[in-house]
């Protein structure tokens, strides 16, 4: 395996910085549908949108920690 490089700037440092971005986003914009309470047709699809956002984000997360570290990029 490789040793990790600090100045290398698609680190692991800037990608946990986009992952938790995105995912505060998206809790801030389904938070906002709930707050406000906008039981439409149009707050279920930002709900569902946006959960699946954060959903497969989360999951692509997961799996490149998984692939870089059995393949050793």
């Amino acid at each position: 395996m490789t040793t990790p490089d600090p100045t290398n700037p698609s680190g692991w440092k800037y990608r946990r910085r986009i992952v938790f971005c995105t995912l505060l986003y998206c809790a801030g914009i389904v938070g906002y549908v709930v707050g406000t309470r906008q039981d439409t047709e149009l707050g279920r699809l930002i709900v569902m949108t946006f959960g699946g956002l954060a959903s497969s984000t989360i999951a692509y997360y997961v799996f490149g920690a998984a692939w870089e570290r059995t393949k050793g990029v």
